[in-house]
């Protein structure tokens, strides 16, 4: 009898203690699912149409049309294995808007080592990197993105680029290369787009991803180390800048 009943209370104090212990009375869902859109309402581009389109109809149509032209991406992290997979799923096109790029997709494995492929000025390639060839600034500066406290850091090896992270989703991922941070990126500012997070959402069953595809296309291929697509793209913004300071002169 007293072993029952000390298996009894053994029990009860298991019980007790699981409802007061999170990591044990709930289990964290293996995936979490970010949903992203894109276009090309930077910050920048808004900047330069309303410095270069006299007409106030011209220039309204313009932004429209630019930020209607939209990229709808996923965003599939294992929160047990630190992967992920970021992949291009539609595109919203739009008559006459050419946008610099797209990211097409992004693979992370569990050291931290990314590879992917894009398209800018035209041209498709893939590349390859790590997390740690990402230079952050971290600043002072918060915003409130929906329920998220987020904070601004920019990065240093792309010109103009910046992003908005919250640790509220303490998970070191983000859309496209932009990993790295000590949360969840939710929305992206770059010279030539703008990313935003639109949904998250934690689960044990992802979206199918077909990364084994993407890898295997990545195989066959000769990728861009990620040092020289940054210095690709810094080149090609200064050209842009040189040539609207021109054309104000």
């Amino acid at each position: 009898m007293k072993t029952k009943r000390f298996i009894q209370l053994l029990f009860s104090a298991l019980v007790l203690f699981a409802s007061f212990n999170p990591s044990l009375a709930q289990q964290q869902p293996d995936f979490l699912m970010a949903k992203y859109v894109s276009n090309g309402l930077s910050p920048t581009i808004v900047q330069t149409i309303k410095l270069q389109a006299n007409d106030p109809q011209e220039q309204r149509k313009l932004l429209k049309d630019i930020g209607d032209h939209k990229f709808f991406y996923t965003l599939i992290y294992n929160t047990k294995t630190q992967t992920s997979c970021y992949k291009l799923d539609s595109i919203n096109k739009v008559e006459g808007i050419v946008p610099a790029g797209n990211s097409v997709f992004v693979l992370v494995d569990a050291e931290g080592n990314f590879h992917g492929k894009e398209t800018f000025t035209g041209d498709e390639y893939y590349f390859s990197g790590n997390k740690g060839n990402l230079e952050w600034e971290i600043t002072d500066e918060k915003k409130q993105i929906g329920q998220y406290s987020c904070t601004k850091a920019n990065l240093k090896n792309l010109t103009g680029t910046s992003v908005w992270f919250t640790t509220d989703i303490p998970v070191s991922a983000g859309p496209d290369i932009y990993q790295g941070l000590p949360g969840l990126v939710l929305e992206v500012e770059a010279v030539f787009e703008k990313t935003d997070l639109q949904s998250v959402s934690f689960s044990d069953a992802p979206e199918e991803h077909n990364a084994e595809a993407l890898d295997a296309a990545y195989a066959k291929s000769k990728p861009l180390p990620i040092s020289q697509v940054f210095s690709l793209k810094n080149n090609f913004i200064q050209m842009v800048k040189q040539q609207l300071e021109t054309g104000k002169k």
